[in-house]
Order: C-alpha cells, then sequence, then structure tokens
C-alpha cells in the first residue's frame, strides 16, 4: 500500500513539470492519503497475485503433462 502510495505521489510531482505546485509538497501528498482507498487498493493486489498463481498453475500443468 505504500508503494501505491509513493507512486501516485511520484505521479502528481512529475505531471505538475516536476513541481509540487502552490500548496506545495505536505498538501499534495495528504490530498493523497486522503483519497486512497486500502479496501480498493487490497482488492486489486488480491485479484492480481490469483490471476499469477492461476497462470502459474497452468503452466506447471501444462508442462507435467509433456
Amino acid at each position: 500500500l505504500s508503494s501505491y502510495g509513493i507512486g501516485q505521489v511520484t505521479k502528481t510531482y512529475l505531471a505538475n513539470g516536476a513541481s509540487w505546485g502552490e500548496e506545495g509538497p505536505k498538501a499534495v501528498v495528504s490530498h493523497i492519503l486522503e483519497s486512497l482507498d486500502e479496501t480498493s487498493i487490497m482488492g486489486r493486489i488480491k485479484e492480481e497475485l490469483i490471476n499469477k498463481l492461476k497462470i502459474k498453475d497452468f503452466s506447471q500443468n501444462q508442462q507435467q503433462q509433456s
């Protein structure tokens, strides 16, 4: 979750032309942290992991059948 937050902060900074804007870095980070929805982020991570495991299991089964 912290990596996601850092990514959003970086994205915002770069989108503003490598500037924090008039509000400054503390305000930008505060806005991003307020907007984070931990439940949905964790749900997406869980879904991605499940899909990766399914692909891995599928390829292992294919190798065993060969």
